[in-house]
């Protein structure tokens, strides 16, 4: 398994505003802060070529799912998934073609090799993008690879490789916070000279 990672950062930018409160009549100042820094990662594991048992003609189809193996990888502390991407290929250099198969990564449907098709003959790239939702399956830094053979002959995948991106979750700033609480005294100090009649 491999893991690279590109970080960046940009510009943190603050600002101090003077705000009447609209119909109150009460000034005070706002600090607003906004963490614009941002660090990404990029994180890349892979799994080796995988040859399953083979499975005669007769079997009944689909068989109970197989491991093919698992990935290992860390998402950086603070930093949340924005992309993952799994690919491969049906096939490798051992047979360039496969049985029939579904895959799935954590449950979720990434691949599909169906028996006459082109990878049951040949070498045949596939590859899922995962959906937000699926984010949170791959959150824990671990997720496993499983085939579902459906058809006789051997499961036959090539490296399989997967590329996950983070993006570092908005904190605001301690000013952004003085500022809150700047708005909430101005409010409650308006409150209580209203009720006082001053």
């Amino acid at each position: 398994m491999s893991i690279s990672t590109f970080r960046g950062k940009v510009s943190l930018a603050t600002a101090a505003t003077l705000i009447n409160l609209a119909g109150f009549g009460v000034p005070f100042f706002a600090i607003a802060g906004i963490r614009t820094s941002a660090q990404a990662a990029t994180i890349s594991a892979s799994l080796p070529e995988f040859n399953g048992p083979e499975s005669a003609p007769e079997a009944n189809y689909p068989l109970e799912p197989m491991a093919v193996g698992s990935f290992s990888y860390a998402i950086p502390k603070g930093e949340a998934i924005t992309s993952a991407v799994i690919s491969g290929t049906f096939g490798n250099t051992t047979v360039d073609s496969s049985a029939g198969a579904d895959l799935f990564l954590d449950g979720i449907a990434v691949g599909q090799c169906v028996k006459e098709g082109s990878c049951f003959s040949a070498i045949t790239p596939w590859s899922y993008s995962f959906k937000p939702k699926d984010f949170s399956a791959l959150a824990d830094g671990v997720a496993e690879l499983t085939a579902n053979q459906t058809s006789e002959y051997n499961v036959r995948l090539g490296e399989t490789n997967l590329t996950v991106q983070t993006a570092s979750t908005p904190v605001p700033e301690p000013s952004a916070m003085l500022g809150l609480l700047a708005l909430g005294a101005g409010a409650t100090l308006w409150k209580r000279k209203k009720s006082q009649g001053i």
